[in-house]
């Protein structure tokens, strides 16, 4: 039977994953992503499921952001949505699969110089 490329693969946290919920301080998401970017883990994550813990993580990944550029003005940060599955226990002890997102971190080299705006001389 071929592969169902509809259903997002489940997710498989690392080193690099910062788990965030509905009760995280941004802050300290971001800060724990800052680490493991000095420690020089990649990729790094923002794990989340669910609405309450999307807002946080976009909070998480503000700060994160804002210290990665302020700590490394030649680089940018960039982030990539990707959607997963996710085996989730509830109170009563019963496992299910559930949707979630994970954005991970991109940083590239910042150009100084805007090419596409240079009009050709000669």
């Amino acid at each position: 039977m071929p592969e169902d490329h509809t259903k997002p693969k489940t997710y498989q946290e690392h080193k690099g994953t910062v788990r965030v919920s509905g009760s995280t301080s941004p802050r300290s998401a971001g800060l724990c992503a800052l680490v493991y970017l000095q420690k020089g883990i990649s990729p790094i994550d923002f794990f989340y499921i669910g609405g309450n813990a999307g807002q946080q993580a976009m909070k998480a990944m503000s700060v994160f952001a804002f210290m990665v550029e302020k700590e490394m003005p030649d680089m940018l940060i960039a982030f990539r949505p990707i959607r997963y599955m996710t085996m989730t226990t509830d109170y009563g002890g019963a496992t299910k699969e559930k949707d979630a997102t994970v954005w991970r971190a991109v940083l590239v080299t910042k150009i100084d110089e805007d090419f596409t705006s240079k009009e050709k001389k000669g």
